[in-house]
């Protein structure tokens, strides 16, 4: 069982302050993440009073003035991620009262919900105190807080012939080649999952973006805006210290080439075993294939030369250089002007052709659109 003891202090005539202790895992959890634990209580069947955020890893104070004799309702509702699946912990009410100097809870599996990803122990007992403690993304086994950091690349600086020959089929007019230079920085090895935006959404009490029930975890993150993306990349960075930031359109083509200077960096053509797009149409005489569904999780294919994957396909990615139709130098930069509205994205989607997939394909949006087909990956300053 999970229990949760209810102090009353001086429970006689005179009101007094309550203190809630909650099991271990829980306390800690509540301290760094304390948005997700909420207390709500009615005494004698009065209005509801609401208390979040207050936890700390001794105890649960709450300022609530109780006489003795009272009848208390009281509703715990935990708000837990586990397995990208949003659990309820005793989201039903608790009656009491407050005869005794203290009152043991037992919140038992009855005041459990969960959502696909949760199980119980053989026994039966929820083993929500193990996640917490063990597995939960969001604290660590000594009661830290533990940022699902993302796993980078490292580029070393060069130039290289940004946008398209003439000659390459079905290049678009804003592809003007041209030479480019960039410094060192390191890219996402993967683009954003689930998985780590929903903890930054949890912690910042941010509404997670829905997954179309296509899976959360290890895809790739969706219907996140430009103003979304950038929030997260300023999170992380607040979070460890580093310089997180979105690629800029130069960085992300260098980066999409690795070194060549084909139309992918699978060659003149890419199939659906390189990549998650719409194989149903083809590109410069390649496989004909299937048209994909939906996301598929990170990695599913194999990395291109230097050791990054799903550049091609499977979503968008949102860049932080400002779009300009010409280039006009804007693509080497990030603009982090407020009033600036239209941010070029990278890449191609699951639901694209296999020509949005070139390495010198543009697209643009407006900063707080956001789409099933984009998402984003982040880059860190050296």
């Amino acid at each position: 069982m999970l229990g949760l003891l209810l102090l009353l202090n001086g429970c006689h005539s005179e009101p007094s302050t309550s203190s809630f202790v909650l099991p271990e895992g829980i306390r800690q959890a509540a301290a760094i993440n304390p948005v997700a634990l909420s207390l709500e209580i009615r005494v004698n069947n009065g209005q509801p009073q609401v208390f979040r955020g207050q936890g700390t890893n001794d105890s649960w104070i709450v300022p609530l003035e109780v006489p003795a004799s009272s009848n208390v309702t009281l509703i715990v509702t935990w708000i837990e991620i586990v397995e990208q699946e949003r659990l309820e912990l005793a989201n039903q009410s608790i009656e009491f009262t407050t005869d005794a100097d203290a009152i043991d809870v037992s919140l038992g599996t009855d005041y459990i919900t969960s959502g696909a990803g949760f199980d119980y122990d053989s026994d039966g007992i929820s083993n929500l105190d193990e996640r917490i403690n063990d597995t939960n993304p969001l604290i660590a086994d000594t009661g830290t807080f533990v940022v699902n950091e993302p796993e980078t690349v490292p580029v070393s600086s060069g130039c290289f012939a940004m946008g398209s020959p003439e000659t390459e089929p079905l290049r678009k007019l804003d592809e003007n080649q041209h030479d480019v230079c960039v410094n060192d920085f390191a890219i996402g090895k993967y683009e954003i999952t689930f998985e780590q935006y929903d903890q930054f959404a949890v912690l910042t009490e941010r509404q997670r973006p829905d997954d179309r029930g296509w899976g959360r975890g290890a895809r790739p993150v969706i219907l996140v805006s430009h103003t979304d993306a950038t929030a997260y990349a300023q999170w992380l960075s607040e979070q460890t210290g580093k310089n997180y930031r979105l690629p800029t359109e130069a960085e992300w083509e260098y980066a999409a080439r690795a070194g060549t200077t084909t139309p992918f960096s699978t060659g003149q053509s890419i199939s659906e075993e390189q990549a998650n797009f719409n194989a149903s149409v083809t590109y410069n005489g390649g496989q004909l294939g299937s048209r994909a569904q939906s996301t598929v999780p990170v990695g599913s294919y194999a990395a291109n030369p230097w050791g990054i994957h799903d550049m091609n396909g499977n979503v968008w990615e949102w860049t932080c250089s400002a779009y300009s139709i010409e280039y006009t130098g804007a693509e080497q930069n990030c603009d982090p002007d407020p009033n600036t509205d239209t941010y070029a994205e990278r890449g191609g989607a699951w639901d694209t052709p296999p020509e949005d997939l070139r390495s010198a394909r543009r697209m643009r949006n407006t900063r707080d659109r956001f789409f099933f087909y984009l998402g984003f990956r982040i880059a860190l300053e050296e």
